[in-house]
């Protein structure tokens, strides 16, 4: 069977669909805005081109250091097109892991986000000479070296014009199953942090087995709220724009109670603290209610938890159980639905464990936690909950 790699799938998706929207942020007014998957596709060929004119060869590594945003996918996927090496940098990392990380790739290119890490990189630019150029996201940055500075806009708009869509597609062409997609770091128990290497078939495989165990649809919205540099919400990001879902982009994760109401997504990648913290801030609540209403609420998430497990071991639900979960559901357990926006299908969390009963209190609100394990070495999942429960 011939190898296709993502970059390959993911175009054959953005020109499927091509007026739809496929990825919004939110503009200085805090307004979300789209760019449809028509849009995407040019945009990441303007890139390509541009790093092609810059002169990225083959193999090059190249850096983004940057919260997320639209540019940070449409880059990365951009390095993959000329057959690169994409190089994650988590956003608020110090300037001396910054700096090893730069150093151990020579990135001699990196794309940054805001002024945070834009200074960060200036800062090393007299003890690595590797970095030729800096591409500025965000044109609200204040540029301070100007020769080696440039806004993301102006950098795409500055492509040779002999530099044609074939002669990117060319560089597509060669891309094979073993070659370097991406050098992701991870922080690992001791010393400085660890290059994993991972190839464009270990990225083509974690798309097809998720396409396997996970159910999506093409009017699936997306909430991108954990770091782009981390393998987990990378992973997930690529899943959703190569099936041709919608993807939001929050640079700050901080935001994100704020973020879910607004945008009300069927589906976002967690991590075991945001629901710890949701969690302690329920009963915390909980604690100041009258005891009538703390009673029901109590007897409402026991109601969800039984009937939740019924389905999960699809034991049967009695007639019973079915009248007193549309009431604990009508009375308590739709309204702890509607904190994440009130569209959630299922949640995949992963990065550390979670406890049962924290778990199970998820899935008694009728909020489907897909809790699993993984890697940065495997592509992330390695094994995770099935669905099967979920069936109301």
């Amino acid at each position: 069977m011939e190898f296709k790699s993502i970059i390959q799938t993911l175009l054959e998706t953005l020109e499927k669909n091509p007026t739809k929207k496929a990825l919004f942020y939110q503009d200085n007014n805090r307004h979300w805005k789209g760019i449809s998957f028509g849009e995407t596709k040019e945009l990441i060929f303007k890139t390509a081109k541009s790093m092609l004119s810059y002169g990225i060869v083959e193999g090059s590594n190249v850096a983004i250091f940057s919260q997320n945003m639209p540019q940070w996918s449409i880059t990365d996927f951009a390095i993959q097109m000329i057959h690169g090496v994409s190089v994650p940098i988590y956003p608020t990392v110090s300037t001396t892991q910054t700096e090893y990380i730069i150093h151990e790739t020579q990135a001699s290119l990196i794309f940054v986000g805001e002024q945070e890490q834009y200074d960060k990189t200036i800062e090393l630019i007299s003890r690595l000479n590797c970095i030729k150029k800096i591409v500025v996201f965000d044109e609200n940055v204040q540029l301070k070296e100007k020769n080696l500075s440039v806004y993301y806009h102006d950098f795409i708009e500055s492509s040779d014009i002999d530099i044609t869509d074939e002669v990117v597609i060319s560089r597509i062409k060669k891309i094979n199953p073993d070659d370097i997609l991406t050098i992701i770091y991870t922080s690992g128990t001791t010393g400085e942090p660890k290059g994993v290497m991972l190839s464009h078939e270990c990225f083509s495989e974690m798309i097809r087995i998720h396409k396997v165990r996970l159910s999506y649809y093409e009017n699936d919205v997306s909430l991108c709220f954990l770091p782009l540099s981390h393998i987990f919400e990378r992973g997930w990001t690529t899943f959703i724009l190569i099936n041709g879902m919608q993807n939001y982009f929050l640079k700050n994760p901080k935001e994100i109670i704020v973020a879910v109401s607004e945008v009300k997504p069927t589906l976002l990648c967690a991590v075991p603290r945001f629901f710890e913290k949701t969690y302690s801030a329920v009963f915390a609540q909980l604690d100041k209610f009258p005891p009538f209403k703390k009673k029901i609420f109590l007897w409402a998430i026991k109601t969800g938890t039984e009937f939740s497990e019924k389905n999960r071991l699809e034991s049967g639900i009695s007639v019973c159980l079915k009248i007193r979960y549309f009431f604990a559901d009508f009375l308590v357990l739709k309204k702890g639905r509607s904190v994440f926006g009130g569209r959630i299908r299922y949640i995949p969390c992963a990065g550390a464990a979670l406890k049962d009963e924290i778990n199970k209190f998820f899935h008694a609100v009728g909020i489907n936690v897909k809790y699993g394990y993984g890697l940065t070495e495997t592509s992330a999942t390695v094994s995770c909950f099935e669905d099967i429960w979920m069936s109301w």
